[in-house]
């Protein structure tokens, strides 16, 4: 007789193993609700030698020693492949489940081993094998669970080897069971592609995916925060359902919804919170929905909300709230502090108050609890309130009555006094990090970098280094991000708040100790603290010294730096990704170096990034407006002989890899600007002018018919300039100026720079006969209040 333990036996291995003997599988459950079983799936046994019964005694039975006993025989047997007896192979299928629930790359290996044997003994022909999909299915979900980087990886050997013993075994091969261990496996590395790449042999194999297999792959998407692609496998599954007359098989449950607004979210879509607000209301309303939103449901859409940046966000949380409340939700502190949490993102004058009323009312309810506290902490510390400070203090004086005072707690004080940025908030700053040690709290490596950020924003930038120097020393014990030391360790925030402090002073050395600092990073990073590799921000502050300092060679020491801060990121530092921005910076550091071939390097860094950006096809590589613009300038600063040509094919580029559709950067009015710019001041000789003056008009003409930009004031002026630097006096230079001024005036632009270009151009009796005789002081000089209103129209100009 079976011992009486058996059914509890039999209730620990469905829940542990999400197994079900009937069919081989449930869903897993998460806070996001439970996954809904699939339909029409036929029963199958487990084990082809056993009844359940007897697997389900067995895995009662099985402890560790015998486990090993029967691997052991298994690994060196005597009597070789294909003579293990029955009783050792019928004990084989229970020993796999067992092991399958420790969850461990170990156990993974153990139950590989274990069908590895299986294998061997069927292709030597031992009977008593009846190897089936549930082996190997059994196997995947051991590497599933396993949830090492190359778990999935080995997942997939399994997948293929049933394929493989199905080729000569028509009976052996994949189920829908089996594909979704398979996805689960890669689920466990966002591997989104794979899921999909599964979900489609699947339909290739005539085995349609069901709702379990679909919320595999929306809950990655959750994930990931890519609402978008969430979407596309909702709609995809409603409408597979209706055009495959599925019914509820692959029908879109609760979960799918809830990951669906977990995707959105998660994500920086601008839209979010008004698409959860629409995914809520037609859950709600529409009857094909068998199922009702959860707590879980309001979570996720409130959460949404909250971090869209959208318009009265406060009103509508507590809407959702309420519409929460009036199902039936239970009020509690997670919902409850969601609203809490929009009060403390809002900016707008008196959210914080709301939200410390709003806890007063949880508090008389006794669901406040430290992160309801700490939420209200981050509102005083979002706020413009004078007294936001003052309000911070008292309240955490609260929270240390009741006990709910914190690490978090602390930081989130200390961050509202360093964002003053005097010396008396650093100073109070620096006062809590004391006062915690002696409550007993540990500070966090976010708590030391707020203190030092207090330094760097009054500009003690020493008090600011003491505190690094005494994390690099470990001073700072307690629950730190050193595992090594068990101390609060730098990270890559504490050097470059580090950084910024010295590249932003005033100190002659500035340069030089913002390096110190970076040299510093890179050593602790080298020395096995992981969490201080440099990132974009650490390089940015780096070049942005060196452009800062206007020292020699600062633009090649600049572009030495991008180049490092390249081959870092191309050595696995995803971190350390330059983007377009910095190029164009280091670009502009060359156009304002003045050295003598700062266009050639200028336009290098230009191609250098088009060709990456060939390679890694990222649109934060992408050349934009300002890059094309900067290297433009680069050339017109220099003192080289066809500069304007130069300056003119960068342009020409820019526009032809825009109509290619390689670029989205459209060729602005800036970037015509600067060409005109670099003709107006070539070099002094007559073929020379006469090159440049032939691009200048050309480039007006064209940026005058230009769908995509139209001449400024600055363009203007900067045409005048050219006409006066390019061609020898008298009427025909004269009737030029009149053409372009004459556009000026049409189209309401005309400034003071641009009259006193003007006036350079022309001779007295020309300009009167452009301007008027009216218009002319007794100085000489026009006098704008005496212009047509009409002609200074559309500037930012003040008429006199």
């Amino acid at each position: 007789m079976r011992p009486t333990s058996l059914f509890a036996v039999f209730c620990f291995l469905i829940r542990t193993q999400a197994f079900v003997l009937e069919n081989g599988w449930i869903g897993s459950s998460s806070r996001f609700g439970k996954i809904s079983k699939p339909l029409a799936l036929q029963p199958t046994n487990v084990c082809p030698s056993t009844s359940q019964d007897e697997v389900l005694y067995r895995c009662n039975k099985l402890g560790q020693s015998s486990i090993e006993e029967i691997e052991q025989i298994l690994d060196e047997s005597s009597d070789g492949a294909g003579s293990l007896r029955s009783s050792i192979i019928d004990q084989v299928f229970p020993m796999m489940l067992s092991l399958c629930r420790s969850e461990s790359t170990d156990a993974a290996v153990r139950v590989d081993k274990l069908l590895n044997r299986l294998e061997m003994e069927m292709n030597a022909g031992n009977e008593n094998v009846a190897l089936t999909n549930k082996h190997y299915t059994i196997a995947i979900v051991a590497w599933g669970k396993a949830g090492n980087a190359d778990a999935p990886e080995r997942a997939e050997m399994i997948m293929e080897r049933l394929k493989r013993q199905g080729e000569s075994s028509p009976g052996l091969k994949p189920t829908r069971v089996t594909y979704n261990a398979l996805m689960n496996a890669n689920a466990k590395l966002d591997n989104h592609e794979r899921i999909t790449a599964l979900l489609d042999e699947m339909e290739n194999k005539d085995i349609y995916p069901a709702t379990i297999d679909f919320n595999v792959l929306l809950s990655v998407y959750g994930r990931l925060g890519r609402p978008r692609d969430a979407e596309q496998i909702v709609q995809g599954m409603i409408d597979r359902s209706q055009q495959l007359s599925l019914g509820q098989q692959c029908y879109p449950d609760l979960y799918s919804y809830n990951m669906l607004l977990n995707a959105w979210s998660r994500s920086s879509e601008s839209n979010r919170g008004k698409r959860a607000e629409d995914i809520i209301n037609y859950l709600c309303d529409h009857s094909e929905c068998s199922f009702s939103p959860d707590k879980n449901t309001y979570l996720a859409a409130v959460s949404a909300l909250v971090h869209s940046g959208e318009k009265n966000v406060i009103q509508r949380v507590e809407r959702l709230v309420n519409k929460a409340k009036s199902t039936g939700i239970d009020s509690d502190v997670f919902l409850e502090s969601q609203l809490l949490d929009a009060y403390a993102s809002c900016s707008s004058p008196g959210s914080a108050s709301k939200a410390e009323a709003h806890l007063n009312a949880l508090q008389a309810k006794g669901i406040a609890n430290t992160v309801s506290f700490n939420t209200v902490l981050k509102a005083w510390k979002a706020s413009n309130d004078p007294n936001s400070q003052k309000r911070a203090e008292i309240l955490l004086g609260r929270m240390k009555e009741l006990g709910f005072v914190n690490t978090i707690s602390y930081s989130t004080l200390i961050s509202t006094y360093a964002k003053k940025g005097n010396v008396d908030s650093a100073e109070r700053a620096d006062a809590m990090l004391s006062e915690m040690s002696a409550m007993g709290l540990a500070p966090n490596v976010w708590t030391l970098n707020s203190v030092m950020s207090a330094w760097v924003r009054c500009r003690q930038i020493r008090r600011a280094e003491n505190i690094l120097d005494r994390m690099e020393q470990g001073v700072y014990a307690g629950r730190g991000e050193d595992s090594r030391t068990g101390t609060v360790a730098p990270n890559v925030v504490s050097y470059t708040t580090l950084m910024n402090g010295w590249a932003k002073s005033k100190d002659p050395k500035s340069f030089e100790k913002t390096g110190d600092v970076f040299r510093r990073m890179v050593q602790a990073y080298n020395d096995g603290n992981t969490l201080a590799q440099p990132n974009l921000f650490s390089f940015v502050t780096l070049i942005d010294s060196l452009v800062r300092s206007k020292t020699k060679r600062a633009a090649e020491k600049a572009e030495s730096v991008l180049f490092e801060m390249y081959e870092d990121y191309k050595d696995g530092n995803l971190d350390a990704k330059p983007n377009a921005k910095l190029v164009s910076i280091v670009i502009e550091c060359w156009q304002k170096s003045r050295e003598n071939d700062s266009g050639e390097r200028a336009e290098a860094l230009l191609n250098w990034l088009i060709d990456i950006n060939e390679v890694e096809n990222d649109e934060e590589l992408m050349p934009n407006e300002f890059t094309f613009t900067s290297t433009i300038s680069a050339w017109g600063k220099t003192r080289k002989f066809g500069k304007a040509a130069r300056a003119r094919s960068i342009l020409s580029k820019m526009i032809k890899m825009h109509q290619n559709g390689v670029i989205k950067a459209k060729p602005n009015v800036h970037a015509y600007t600067a060409v005109i710019n670099s003709c107006a001041y070539c070099e002094n000789d007559l073929l020379e002018k006469r090159d440049a003056l032939q691009i200048a008009v050309k480039t007006y003409k064209e940026l005058v018919a230009s769908e995509h930009a139209k001449p400024n004031q600055v363009t203007f002026a900067t045409l005048l300039t050219a006409l006066r630097n390019l061609m020898p006096a008298g009427e025909k230079r004269a009737a030029a100026a009149k053409t372009v001024f004459q556009h000026c005036a049409d189209a309401g632009l005309v400034t003071e720079l641009v009259l006193k270009r003007l006036q350079s151009t022309l001779s007295a009796d020309q300009l009167v006969d452009i301007v008027g005789g009216n218009a002319i002081s007794s100085h000489g000089t026009v006098n704008t209040a005496n212009l047509p209103e009409s002609w200074t129209k559309n500037t930012v100009y003040e008429r006199r």
